[in-house]
């Protein structure tokens, strides 16, 4: 599937809670919690720090320097980029999150064009709601109720 980039904090939000909403599923963007509870599922401390091996980033290592890598790509492009059935957790694009810094917003994950180790999976940064560019898109959370 195409990755959605080019999206600020707003659009993405809206999205996100547009996508189910019925008495029994919600979907909105991931929590900076839920980010952090995945990340410690999938990976030890040391692994999050360094998310190289197993994330698209512009200095993947093996085995997730696979082609291809440093370069967007559609969502579960290489099963190398995949961690316990999650796609793309690690590099691809940033993603927003619903996690708030004061006036700014969370981003998580990294991104091709990041450095996997700089900006590893668990590394948060934050921009203001307008901001967007092409490296950076949002995951969505299901809530079952």
């Amino acid at each position: 599937a195409t990755v959605w980039s080019n999206i600020n904090y707003t659009n993405a939000k809206a999205n996100a809670e547009s996508m189910i909403n019925n008495e029994y599923v919600q979907t909105g963007l991931i929590t900076g919690t839920a980010w952090d509870t995945v990340c410690h599922w999938i990976k030890s401390d040391d692994e999050l720090k360094d998310s190289r091996t197993y994330g698209n980033y512009n200095n993947s290592e093996s085995p997730a320097n696979v082609k291809g890598c440093g370069t967007k790509q559609v969502a579960g492009y290489s099963d190398k980029w995949m961690v316990k059935n999650i796609y793309d957790l690690a590099g691809n694009v940033w993603e927003w999150t619903s996690e708030a810094n004061g006036s700014y917003f969370i981003i998580r994950g990294g991104s091709y064009l990041s450095d996997g180790s700089d900006n590893p999976v668990s590394f948060r940064n934050n921009f203001n709601a307008s901001y967007t560019n092409g490296n950076l898109g949002f995951r969505p959370r299901l809530y079952i109720k």
